[in-house]
């Protein structure tokens, strides 16, 4: 579908201190996101605009995500531990 991925920056550093192997898990899971564009999370949360922020679920993580279908790109916005 040719969407680009854009990562928060707090995001990237979340990913970058996980052990290699989650954060080549967690990366292949992001560039499998991005070729499923539609993808809809378990939970759906409302930002500070009040844009529909899709919560995927992974083994160990939360990621927050929507997608800006105009532009062709999925926005990753928050990760964190699923606890």
């Amino acid at each position: 579908m040719n969407y680009e991925l854009q990562v928060d920056l707090e995001a990237v550093r979340f990913v970058l201190s996980l052990k290699r192997s989650d954060c080549a898990r967690l990366i292949r899971w992001m560039d499998q996101l991005k070729d499923l564009p539609f993808t809809e999370g378990q939970l759906i949360v409302l930002d500070a605009t009040g844009r529909e922020i899709q919560v995927s679920k992974t083994d160990k993580f939360l990621v927050y995500h929507w997608t800006d279908h105009p532009v062709k790109t999925v926005r990753i916005v928050k990760i964190e531990t699923n606890f």
